[in-house]
């Protein structure tokens, strides 16, 4: 995940934990949009429309899910209980500091640089 200004975070997606919504996501890669944060946690849009996977509400720092009420991806950097059934797609492997720094509205481009 590429934050225009930030650097580089790296994530790695794991299928397992909701393998439709993973396999729609990478599929609709690469995807520009722009970075809310939240208390605890940061996030974006995304092209999906789909319904919760698994749902979970506790969130591990660097727990990378998708918040179907909204669209959209969120990042966690804190360890937290969200108010909505999410589903959980993965972990922050790289530069999960860079964000506590986004700002409203800050460019993100997310791409899958490998696959297995």
């Amino acid at each position: 995940m590429e934050l225009e200004g930030l650097g580089d975070a790296e994530a790695e997606l794991i299928r397992i934990y909701a393998p439709r919504t993973v396999e729609a996501l990478a599929k609709s890669m690469p995807v520009r949009s722009r970075v809310y944060p939240g208390q605890g946690y940061v996030y974006f849009q995304v092209p999906l429309s789909m319904g919760v996977e698994k749902p979970r509400r506790e969130m591990e720092e660097g727990s990378l899910a998708y918040w179907p009420q909204a669209k959209a991806v969120c990042v966690f950097y804190k360890k937290m209980k969200f108010n909505y059934d999410l589903s959980l797609l993965g972990k922050i492997t790289g530069n999960l500091e860079l964000l506590v720094k986004v700002k409203a509205g800050t460019p993100i481009l997310a791409e899958v640089v490998a696959s297995l």
